[in-house]
């Protein structure tokens, strides 16, 4: 599958240095992002959003039309829209509907007369609100530049500069019906769900998250079609990396968390959650405004009920708010989080557990009532088990998790995990694989156990490195040094030099 753009219908990256694992497991990874977000494509909705109507036998019938038929059909609908010199009235009315009958269908084609200038201007006319159109004429060419922008970004860009952005503000308004609403916010979730560059543009034309909240202040209570676009529209508004400006989308963090605490529509939590997502991959000061409005119960509750529509969101959204500070990780802790990530562990999904171990990394990778907290689960044996069975990637991410361990735990943890967890034959198993990502946090790990066993020796001995050359380990490491990685080089030799060679010196 190709990039994933914006989210459309028709109708920490590692910030990893050679001498720290531990910014690695605090971090988003991009690489669990996109896969991620590509299962959610595939799972939850279709690659683009475009609008159709099945029960009018118009829009099935222009599909299978011949091509030329079909073009040449389109061509006289244009010419119509045109000539026609009032743009009002039942006839005019059916004339862009059957334009926009056209625009519904699929096919690159039916795009090319509907961007002439002159035929976009006119529709661009329609949806100004002091053109003072009727709301049904309103609706259809809202329609028509909806279909265009899921598969046009010449549609998007042309739309955004005639300063199409802003008449649908200006209609989303006043008192207008719930399908105006709904045509208009689906028409806005497009433009903003198309390229990076776009979106910016669009948000520099218009300030969209000002409109949008406003409109929602100005409105009680919304059907669920409008309040689902609405989240489509949050969704593909705060989407990235590149994310937009942090200033201007942080004002959304209110309205999506109080409907997170509140909603019992689970239709409209998906895209909410997301933007959450979104608005939470960045500074420990975004993931604290998130933290302050007092989601952090809600999130373990929707862990707990494992939506299948949900969880995958939930999942991320729970570690990005684990990878900011101590005092951040356990106000999750504190609601309850460990309770279902254990459950979770065991799902059948290889990617759920892989994240799943990524967030224990992040608490792992915290202070040492923290870990503590961790040793005191059913989480240690259940990851054990994984390492021994489950597929590479969750294993290299356990892996992760053990070497962040020997950070800050302290010295009676540092035993357990080397005596009860057997870190260090676990590290030691893997050291004939070739991918430094696993290789580096193994080396560092063996490096943290080893400065806090040097204050176990007696005689000179280090307990941990003597038990690492009881298990002929030692070949295994000298082996290292000739991967082609200089990081890895590095990291062995420091081991080698600053602990064997010392100890035999001594």
């Amino acid at each position: 599958m190709g990039e994933v753009r914006g989210f459309k219908m028709n109708r920490k990256d590692a910030q990893e240095e050679p001498s720290s694992v531990i910014d690695h497991v605090k971090s988003k990874r991009e690489q669990y992002r996109v896969s991620i977000r590509k299962e959610r494509l595939f799972d939850e909705i279709d690659s683009k959003r475009f609008k159709r109507v099945p029960i009018e036998e118009e829009e099935d019938e222009n599909d299978k039309l011949p091509e030329d038929v079909r073009t040449l059909r389109l061509q006289q609908i244009v010419t119509e829209f045109l000539a026609s010199p009032h743009a009002e009235g039942k006839e005019f009315l059916s004339i862009v509907r059957r334009l926009r009958s056209m625009s519904s269908c699929k096919f690159k084609t039916i795009a090319e007369p509907l961007l002439r200038e002159e035929v976009f201007n006119r529709l661009m006319e329609i949806i100004t609100p002091a053109y003072n159109q009727e709301e049904l004429l309103q609706h259809e060419a809202a329609w028509i530049f909806t279909n265009l922008c899921s598969t046009e970004s010449r549609a998007v860009e042309l739309f955004i500069e005639k300063g199409g952005v802003q008449r649908l503000l200006q209609l989303l308004k006043g008192k207008r019906s719930p399908a105006l609403y709904e045509q208009v916010l689906w028409c806005l979730s497009n433009i903003l769900g198309d390229e990076f560059e776009l979106r910016d543009l669009a948000l520099t034309k218009a300030d969209i998250v000002e409109g949008l909240l406003q409109f929602i202040e100005d409105n009680e209570s919304f059907p669920l079609t409008v309040l689902r676009n609405i989240m489509w529209v949050t969704c593909n508004l705060t989407r990235g990396p590149p994310y937009p400006s942090y200033g201007r989308t942080r004002h959304l963090i209110p309205f999506l968390c109080e409907y997170l605490r509140n909603a019992k529509k689970d239709l409209i939590l998906p895209e909410l959650i997301w933007s959450l997502v979104h608005l939470s991959d960045g500074h420990d000061h975004q993931i604290q405004e998130i933290l302050d409005t007092g989601i952090a119960e809600r999130v373990v509750e929707l862990l707990y009920g494992r939506d299948p529509g949900l969880l995958v969101p939930t999942i991320r959204l729970s570690g990005h708010l684990l990878s900011g500070s101590d005092g951040q990780t356990q106000i999750l802790l504190d609601a309850g989080l460990l309770g279902p990530l254990e459950q979770l562990l065991d799902s059948a999904k290889s990617l759920i557990r892989r994240e799943v171990v990524w967030m224990i990394s992040n608490v792992l990778a915290g202070n040492h009532r923290q870990i503590q907290a961790v040793f005191d689960t059913g989480i240690p044996k259940k990851m054990l088990n994984l390492l021994e069975y489950d597929d590479y990637t969750v294993q290299r991410e356990i892996i992760y998790a053990l070497s962040a361990a020997t950070y800050y735990a302290t010295l009676d943890q540092i035993e357990i995990l080397v005596h009860k967890w057997r870190v260090l034959e676990h590290f030691i198993s893997r050291l004939e694989y070739e991918d430094k990502k696993i290789l580096l946090p193994i080396l560092k790990g063996m490096e943290n156990i080893f400065q806090r066993g040097s204050t176990l020796s007696e005689d000179g001995v280090n307990p941990y490195v003597s038990l690492v050359e009881s298990l002929n380990a030692l070949k295994a490491l000298e082996h290292v040094q000739f991967h082609p990685d200089g990081e890895v080089y590095e990291g062995v030799y420091k081991l080698i030099e600053g602990f064997f060679l010392a100890e035999s010196r001594n």
